[in-house]
């Protein structure tokens, strides 16, 4: 990619899709930050899809879980 064939990546125009959470995923998985790597729409898709999948599983479509500072005095696990 260059700027002289305007064939760049604006990577505000990715977070506002996928969200930053997927941007860093996908930048993760393509490898050392120092090596060349090939940009891929479809990867980050995929990674998208896959956080979204795992968001589902945890949370659920209601939200159920409630952050506080209180401690749990549940009994531990013997």
């Amino acid at each position: 990619m260059s700027k002289s064939r305007e064939n760049v990546v604006n990577p505000d125009d990715i977070v506002s899709e996928y969200g930053a959470d997927s941007l860093c995923l996908y930048e993760m998985f393509m490898g050392p930050l120092r090596d060349s790597k090939t940009w891929s729409t479809s990867g980050i898709e995929g990674v998208y899809r896959f956080l979204a999948r795992t968001w589902r599983l945890l949370i659920g479509s209601s939200s159920s879980w409630i952050v506080t500072n209180r401690m749990s005095h549940a009994s531990p696990i013997e």
